[in-house]
């Protein structure tokens, strides 16, 4: 039964779950139900017969999904089930409406390339408009489009308010026609642009040959002098005989056929001798309707066939290399140049003299052309359909392993390929490939190369002609500007190529390229392998692209065998979280934490139960949290319009409790939950964070030569790395799920590196130095970072374009190398005494209120100062200071500087 139930057709999409499309499901069941005369028994108190009832019931139970199904198994009234999903989903139109608003009021016409597009973008948010209780008129729709014209088109803007209409639908018919009238001159200016001449029309196909027939008689043209009895071309002597008698009985004849630079052996008529032994030229005789082919006879200079020696082009190292196969060829002396095997029906084979022909007409002919360049390169062909990068040769491949499999082509299965694994080549123009997965076929007649390996690579492909010759060029982006690479040209048969060769350093690659990972390990603050490569796959600005992931038994980091201590987690134990953005946030408290970081004794973080964003703020009291929360609450609600903050789950301890913030929570419509006392699980994602933020900060502190009351900073740094991790429920990271955008990181460095940061201008000298050293804690933004004077310890920043990095060199405080210090107590129970709770909880949280009720009644600008209460509450995130330990502190140190003027400024 639940096979042939699932067989039945449905008239429409089922319900979804969360109510996704209940508005069209629920028109689409109204108005099937009216068309089999049951639209009565979905309404309440009716008169509906047991039938039509049980028909209703089945209609709609078989739309709904099965886990709606499975919910509503106790309902068998119709009108009952109506009149519940009514309840749990007719909020939807509440829900979309300010969406709409929000639509309707950023819709712009020169936002759009063409006028269908905007026309559907009009009556989709109209129609959700009016499905909300909202109608727009034609009136409001004619002045959305008029006002929202491109500021280059206000003359038109003007005329067609001058037309006066009266409906929105004659605007739409008048741009569309206006629209394709302007296609229709745009395509006639291209097909033929202003000033050219027609293009003639070709009706006659004229073939010029070397051989022509004329009369029924084969000759060839251009190759004697004289008639029958003429002097022959050439050293032979005798006459240049007549019709040969031989060949009397087709009536065919040559003219002058002794006409070779001949080696006849006497004067007279030795015909025979004389075009026998001819060396430039020889007839072609047709007997039985069978002609001899010019292209079977091989070029005596390259071996080649299809053309004249003095036809030939073949460079003179091949000519030299066909001549001493020649002589040696009882030797079986292997040859440098590379003859086709294939079929001479093959129209897409690899022919030397294609590929020869073509380089002679390239502008780097004279690169190509180098002797000691073109030895150990192989042809290889630029192919779109294959899926795979097929090389014959084994030096290519770095790691090869050797098994047999088919290849899939059009005229069924090949087996050809013996191997696959890593390739590394180089193309002509020193443009590097990386394959991971070429296949390696001896039997293969060419290399392939596949534009999906391309563009895995980081490249692109497009096709230019340049002095009447079309390329395939392989371009690259850097900086915002299109590169070309290389320069593919195309052989007589219409196929791309190039020329690839070996990396014979190999060795010294393959430990740049470890280098180079272990480089971006440290700037990402010592991820795991698997963490690594989803890093890589999210995010742009490194060179990590296409490069094998080390694996943990391969990398050997110090830091993070003394740092780390990882434990497997326990199983999942909650199946879905919440699918919005911002609808619950976990919050949580750190500390006291010894030794401190500056003021700070605590950092609070605050996650999102969706997308795992994330947030930390150093405190110096519990006293000032909730005003720490509510500051970034007004922040998030700000930024994110969209999305609303429905929870907020908070630790039952006593720092979170504040009857102001309560009962701004719940007039903004926000649910405070507070777990059970001492049971952690219940706040799972905040304490999670916590223990990752700490798991993070341990290895980076150790990588450095800082004291361990650098851990603000550290936490700080370990935050902003942890934005760009995917979460094990995600594919992308929690700063690209919250701005939409693929995060860039060519900006992250090693945590505690040597920075030489430019000098203010007022203590800068003609001849002294121009910048100094810093030890680089971070960064505000990309293009802004953070860093302490080595010697004071206070922090500043500076543009990150202006600095220059050692990530070698770890500079320590105080000018002497780290000593053993105590280690960081996270959570010093016995501190708790220095930080009771006073007032000051309370009083912030009414400061902050207080000045939000003062922005929102003057939103332009504050023009009662005396209203304006300041907040106690310190602005900065950030320790502005890291005390030096006494045993670390030079004793040529001079005494601190005095207070700068302005902060911030070094």
């Amino acid at each position: 039964l639940i096979i042939m139930a699932n067989l039945v057709k449905l008239e429409f999409e089922t319900l979804d779950i969360y109510g996704k499309n209940y508005i069209s499901w629920t028109l689409d069941a109204e108005i099937y139900l009216a068309a089999r005369v049951l639209e009565k028994t979905i309404i309440s108190l009716n008169d509906s017969s047991i039938q039509d009832k049980a028909k209703a019931m089945i209609f709609l139970r078989h739309h709904l999904n099965e886990a709606l199904k499975n919910e509503y198994l106790t309902v068998k009234d119709p009108a009952d089930l109506w009149k519940a999903l009514k309840e749990r989903y007719d909020h939807q139109k509440t829900v979309i409406l300010p969406r709409a608003r929000y639509e309707w009021m950023h819709l712009r016409f020169q936002d759009f390339k063409t006028v269908n597009e905007y026309n559907s973008a009009m009556f989709r948010i109209c129609s959700v408009l009016k499905l909300c209780g909202e109608n727009i008129t034609d009136y409001d729709m004619l002045e959305k489009m008029l006002s929202t014209f491109h500021a280059s088109n206000v003359l038109l803007q003007q005329q067609y308010r001058a037309k006066g209409f009266v409906k929105y639908s004659e605007l739409i018919s008048c741009l569309l026609l206006a629209e394709q009238n302007n296609e229709l001159l745009m395509k006639n200016h291209e097909s033929r642009p202003t000033g050219s001449t027609v293009v003639p029309e070709i009706n006659v196909v004229i073939s010029k040959q070397r051989t022509g027939t004329e009369n029924s008689q084969t000759y060839v043209r251009g190759y004697t002098s004289g008639r029958d009895r003429g002097r022959g071309r050439g050293r032979g002597r005798g006459r240049g005989y007549g019709p040969d008698r031989r060949f009397d009985q087709i009536h065919k004849f040559h003219r002058g056929y002794n006409s070779g630079r001949g080696y006849n052996r006497g004067r007279g008529r030795n015909y025979a001798q004389n075009y026998e032994r001819g060396r430039n030229f020889q007839p072609k005789f047709e007997q039985n309707n069978v002609t001899e082919n010019n292209d079977e006879k091989a070029c005596y200079r390259c071996g080649k066939t299809g053309h004249w020696a003095r036809n030939c082009r073949a460079p003179r190292q091949v000519v030299d290399n066909y001549n001493n196969s020649q002589k040696s060829k009882d030797k079986n002396i292997e040859t440098n140049f590379m003859i086709g095997e294939s079929s001479g029906n093959d129209s897409t084979r690899v022919d030397d003299e294609d590929g020869i022909d073509d380089i002679l007409n390239l502008d780097f002919a004279d690169a190509i052309m180098d002797r000691s360049r073109m030895q150990n390169r192989d042809i290889c062909l630029a192919d779109c359909a294959t899926t795979h990068t097929i090389l014959k040769d084994r030096k290519y491949f770095v790691n090869l392993k050797l098994n047999k499999a088919k290849v899939n082509t059009i005229s069924g299965n090949a087996k050809i390929i013996e191997g696959s694994g890593k390739a590394i080549f180089f193309m002509a123009g020193g443009t590097k490939f990386t394959l991971n997965d070429a296949l390696f076929s001896p039997k293969s007649t060419r290399n392939l190369l596949s534009f999906k390996d391309i563009r895995m690579n980081g490249y692109h492909v497009e096709t230019m002609n340049k002095g009447g010759v079309e390329y395939l060029c392989i371009t690259s982006n850097f900086a915002g500007n299109k590169c070309v690479l290389e320069k593919l040209p195309a052989l007589s048969s219409g196929l791309y190529y190039t020329r690839i060769h070996i990396i014979e350093t190999y060795a010294a690659t393959k430990s740049q390229a470890n280098e180079m990972f272990k480089l971006w390990h440290d700037r990402l603050g010592h991820p795991g392998s698997i963490m690594m490569r989803r890093i890589i796959e999210n995010s742009s600005g490194h060179p990590l692209k296409n490069q094998r992931i080390l694996q943990t038994h391969e990398l050997m980091c110090a830091s993070c065998s003394q740092g780390k201590l990882i434990i497997r987690p326990s199983h999942t134990k909650v199946g879905h979280e919440s699918p919005l953005f911002l609808e619950r946030i976990h919050g949580d408290i750190c500390g006291p934490i010894h030794p401190p970081c500056g003021p700070f004794r605590y950092f609070m973080v605050l996650i999102d139960a969706s997308s795992r964003w994330s947030h930390v703020s150093l405190l110096s009291t519990r006293n000032v949290a909730f005003a720490k929360l509510f500051a970034q609450l007004i922040k998030l609600r700000a930024q994110f319009p969209d999305y609303i903050i429905k929870r907020v789950r908070l630790d039952n301890a006593g720092e979170f409790t504040s009857q102001a913030f309560n009962d701004y929570c719940m007039e903004v419509k926000i649910d405070v939950e507070h777990p059970v006392a001492h049971v952690h699980t219940q706040n799972g994602l905040a304490e999670s964070l916590i223990k990752r933020l700490q798991l993070k900060a341990r290895p980076l502190i150790m990588r450095t030569k800082l004291p361990t009351s650098v851990w603000g900073h550290v936490i700080l740094h370990a935050d902003n790395l942890i934005r760009i991790r995917p979460s094990a429920r995600h594919t992308y990271s929690p700063l690209q799920l919250a701005s939409g955008r693929e995060p860039n990181i060519a900006h992250m460095r090693i945590f505690g590196c040597a920075v030489y940061v430019p000098i203010a201008p007022p203590q800068r000298t003609k001849m002294g130095p121009q910048r100094r050293l810093g030890i680089y804690v971070g960064y505000e933004s990309p293009s802004i970072i953070k860093y302490l004077e080595p010697k004071t310890g206070d922090v500043f920043t500076a543009r990150f374009d202006d600095c220059h990095f050692n990530e070698e060199l770890f500079s320590p405080l105080g000018g002497n190398e780290k000593s053993n210090e105590r280690n960081i107590e996270w959570r010093t129970s016995s501190l708790s005494y220095l930080d009771p709770p006073t007032k000051q909880r309370e009083q912030e949280v009414q400061k902050i209120i207080h000045l939000q009720n003062i922005a929102n009644q003057l939103p332009d600008a504050f023009t009662d100062t005396k209203r304006v209460t300041k907040s106690h509450v310190a602005a900065i995130n950030a320790p502005a200071r890291i005390e030096i330990p006494k045993e670390m502190a030079n004793d040529n140190v001079p005494n601190e500087l005095k207070a700068r003027l302005k902060r911030g400024r070094p």
